[in-house]
């Protein structure tokens, strides 16, 4: 399953660097959608930026450390679960895998506390917001990018940097934060999208 996992990730364009790479032919793909419907883009935007303030409160209500941080790493040296310690050293991660932990290791020397900002997972919020509205800009860049902004969601297990309980969560902010942005964007007076600059 894992190998299959990192076969898929690079199909999709996410190399074993991280699950979260974004190819060229995609960024650009992106970028010629939102172009072409400048509302899907200004949507997207506000929906981002709703999403995040969404989260927040949340990170600093339910503090999670990534399962790297806490049981691959365990870098407060916490006492784990019996079943939880016999399934660590049993742990041996795909070359690709174990290059990407060593990474995110590295990345975090330094820091006196670590990151808490597991639950709910932005990556599936950002995935699920990102695809309602490529898909509103143009149905085939949302097609094209569909494994992509799945795959991402998924990585995230496969890279230890999130529980299951966090994607679920993440999805539903996404998606709460789409409702919140088309009452914000409903049509009133027949228009919907400010009239001034470019979003003319």
């Amino acid at each position: 399953l894992a190998m299959r996992a990192n076969r898929a990730l690079h199909v999709t364009g996410a190399p074993p660097e991280g699950p979260c790479t974004l190819s060229p032919a995609r960024v650009l793909a992106a970028a010629i959608a939102f172009l072409r419907n400048r509302k899907a883009f200004a949507k997207y935007a506000v929906a981002f930026f709703t999403s995040s303030i969404l989260m927040i409160p949340l990170w600093l209500l339910v503090p999670v450390m990534s399962p790297q941080d806490r049981f691959i790493d365990n870098v407060y040296h916490l006492k784990d679960p019996p079943q939880m310690a016999a399934a660590l050293d049993k742990f041996s991660p795909v070359p690709d895998v174990e290059s990407f932990l060593k990474q995110m290791r590295k990345s975090k020397n330094g820091l006196d506390i670590m990151p808490t900002t597991t639950f709910p997972s932005s990556h599936a919020a950002w995935a699920t917001i990102t695809f309602i509205y490529l898909l509103e800009a143009s149905a085939a860049a949302g097609t094209l990018f569909f494994p992509f902004l799945l795959l991402s969601t998924v990585g995230t297990f496969y890279f230890a940097q999130h529980y299951l309980v966090d994607t679920p969560a993440g999805i539903l902010i996404g998606i709460i934060s789409v409702v919140i942005v088309s009452l914000i964007f409903r049509e009133s007076s027949g228009q919907s999208v400010p009239k001034t600059g470019w979003l003319r």
